[in-house]
This record gives C-alpha cells, structure tokens and sequence, in this order.
C-alpha cells in the first residue's frame, strides 16, 4: 500500500507486485477562508517538516530572495538544522520579505494568521510519500506549487506541477499565478479546498482501508 500516488507507486513498479493506493488522510479539516485576494496573490507558504534541502527550501530561499515585491512565510522545524541556518541564515533571517514562522501547531493561532494572509503553499520537494504538509495546507484553501515528486495529485484547475526543480522554473510558476486576477486565484483556492475535502480525509482514509483489506482477504481466501 502506498499514501502518496501514482507517481508514488510507479517509483515501485520494478518490484512487480500489486500495488493499493490509500489517499493520504490530514488531522484537521478547515473551514472554508474568504481571502483578500490582492494580499495573498503575493503571499506565500512554504510549510514542512526536517531534511530542509530534500523538501527543496533552498530553492524557495533563492526565488523568493530575488523576488522583493512577493512575501514568504517559512513554517517548519529550521533551527534543528544548523548547517542549513548557517549557509541560509541572511536569506532566513535578514531578508525583508522572507518571514521565518519556525515551527507551527496548524491548529494554533499562529498558523490561522500565516495562512488567513497567503494564497498558495510552494514545495518543490525531490521525493515524498505523499505530501501531508501540502495537503494540510490545501484545506486551508491555499493554491499548490509543487514538484511531481511531492506525490501530490494537483490539476492545473487549482494548482501548479513544476515541470523541474530548477529556481527559474519555480520563478516563471510563481510569476504566473501572482499575475492572475483576484477571481481566477480565488476559484482556484477554492477548487484545492474542494479537492482535499472530497479525497483527503479520515473518513475516506478508513474507507480506502477497509477496501483494500477485503480485497486483500478475498485474494488469499482459500
């Protein structure tokens, strides 16, 4: 069984055996977020947890840096990683539009103000599961950027599939979408939302599960 997507399971196809899919589930289901549309068009997340350059924060780190017109929120665990702070440290900490949250409780007020004031989540991450930190950022209603490798499900109606994860490719994406109008980005939004409501929740988590275990049970049954 596999919690990312198809992406995921064909990193395993050479093993040749079956392979269920179980869509990954999030801990929080959020209401829906009416935005000011003209702040959050150039307000931006990058939300995730250890291993900062596998879940490509250097890349967001460089965008962003040359981008003072756009702001950045970074919400995750940064200080643990010393080395990185090191080599990242002006770009965390000394760059007017990049704002270093650190790490965040999604159900603290904290992450409600991050979130209220952004209009998109950008992880261009090399390899995942199945990114649950884009998922719980899409039922915020945040618009996705991310790489195929996120093992995201992301259509261009509501989001971003980065086609690399080279720095320009995340600029030529994030110059894009900030360049849309107010009621295109905010059917988007809503689109993402609707997405992870309908496939990425406990219920359909313990649905899936149960799916796949009878189906399991019937192939060994004697």
């Amino acid at each position: 069984t596999v919690l990312g997507n198809q992406f995921t399971m064909a990193s395993y196809a050479h093993q040749d055996v079956p392979i269920h899919r179980i869509p990954l589930s999030t801990v929080r289901q959020h209401p829906w977020r009416d935005r000011d549309w003209e702040t959050a068009s150039k307000t931006y997340v990058w939300f995730g947890s250890q291993a900062l350059v596998h879940k490509g924060l250097d890349l967001v780190l460089e965008a962003f840096a040359a981008r003072p017109d756009l702001k950045l929120y970074v919400c995750g665990p940064i200080e643990e990683e010393k080395d990185f702070v090191a080599a990242y440290h002006q770009e965390l900490y000394e760059t007017p539009n990049i704002h270093t949250v650190g790490w965040v409780d999604v159900a603290g007020d904290t992450w409600a103000n991050v979130v209220q004031e952004s209009g998109f989540v950008v992880f261009p991450s090399c390899a995942e599961g199945g990114a649950g930190s884009v998922l719980t950022a899409m039922h915020e209603g945040l618009i996705p950027i991310v790489t195929e490798s996120a093992s995201v499900d992301v259509e261009p109606e509501f989001g971003t599939v980065l086609s690399d994860d080279q720095v320009p490719t995340l600029t030529a994406a994030v110059d894009d979408l900030s360049s849309r109008s107010s009621s295109d980005l905010e059917a988007m939004s809503q689109a993402a939302w609707n997405h992870v409501r309908q496939y990425h929740t406990r219920e359909r988590f313990a649905t899936r599960v149960r799916e796949v275990v009878q189906t399991l049970a019937q192939e060994v049954a004697p």
